[in-house]
């Protein structure tokens, strides 16, 4: 077996049927990969969207009694995984069918790294989703400018050795938010001396729809993550980066300018900056508050 795709999922059937139906029309042996659904607490657990594949995957459902968040989530999945690789996928996502076989062919060439694939936005008809995706391309390129020594991935489309995913503990399941633990991870993984290595064709459609409300929510709720990302820095000794320079904001802002068209060009201009406020406004706020207890997830398509 050569690859474990590990999903979390929380009350979103009809997301998780959309990615396993994908993930059947992948472009790969099906005796080469298995599916694990780790079911994080839902009050009904899709037991019948995941029986419905069983005659054409090798998959099967953990659930679990209590919601913990999806980074408890990916490590009890991957504790139960048999691959040789685990391949980390959001139940939110659709893989394109070259997706395994893009991973396959980075790992071939960098075969003890973690593998970050690439996320493209699903739901063009929403402004929102448009300029969160922006915004995660634009820290790709910035981050991730040399994509055979890159620097951070989202958690939504990874891929990296089992065996070194458990000798490293997994994701940090004492982070209070869905928020950070990947890149906590990632520091991790590079403070261990391994690689992280992109793969620019392992592409998934991330098919999440938004209103402001829940984007200023989501950002804000990556600088509350990012705070905890500090303490757990502290907590190993490792030096907290400073603040990007000013260049940083000017191109992120401008970002929309190069790489859209039209009369949205604007309204993401505008859209940019007011996730950089929302995402100072949570990490000030986490700063200064009481510690952050988890509480039940509410995902959703406008969650």
């Amino acid at each position: 077996m050569q690859f474990s795709i590990v999903i979390p999922t929380f009350q979103r059937k009809d997301d998780l049927r959309a990615c396993l139906r994908g993930i059947a029309q992948l472009d790969f042996p099906r005796e080469e990969f298995e599916v694990i659904v780790v079911d994080d607490g839902s009050p009904e657990a899709p037991t019948d969207v995941v029986n419905a594949y069983k005659g054409d995957l090798a998959i099967q459902i953990v659930v679990v009694s209590q919601n913990g968040g999806p980074a408890r989530a990916r490590n009890l999945g991957a504790r139960h995984a048999i691959g040789e690789y685990l391949v980390l996928l959001d139940d939110d996502c659709i893989p394109e069918r070259e997706w395994l076989t893009s991973l396959a062919a980075r790992r071939r060439e960098f075969p003890e790294a973690l593998i970050g694939g690439v996320l493209v936005n699903g739901a063009p008809h929403s402004v929102c989703a448009e300029a969160s995706q922006q915004l995660g391309d634009f820290l790709y390129r910035y981050y991730n400018a040399d994509i055979d020594n890159a620097g951070w991935f989202m958690s939504a489309n990874l891929a990296c050795p089992r065996a070194a995913f458990l000798a490293m503990g997994g994701f940090d399941a004492s982070f209070p938010l869905a928020a950070a633990e990947d890149r906590d991870f990632c520091d991790r993984w590079r403070e261990a001396g391994m690689r992280l290595v992109m793969a620019p064709h392992a592409m998934v459609h991330h098919m999440r729809s938004m209103t402001f409300r829940p984007f200023w929510k989501q950002h804000r709720t990556y600088g509350r993550g990012a705070r905890h990302l500090h303490i757990a820095r502290a907590k190993r000794q490792v030096a907290i980066p400073r603040c990007e320079p000013l260049v940083f904001y000017i191109r992120l802002l401008c970002a929309p300018v190069a790489h859209s068209r039209g009369m949205r060009t604007p309204l993401l201009v505008f859209l940019m900056l007011v996730s950089q406020v929302a995402y100072a406004s949570g990490f000030y706020a986490e700063r200064g508050g009481p510690p952050t207890r988890r509480l039940p997830e509410k995902r959703g398509l406008n969650a």
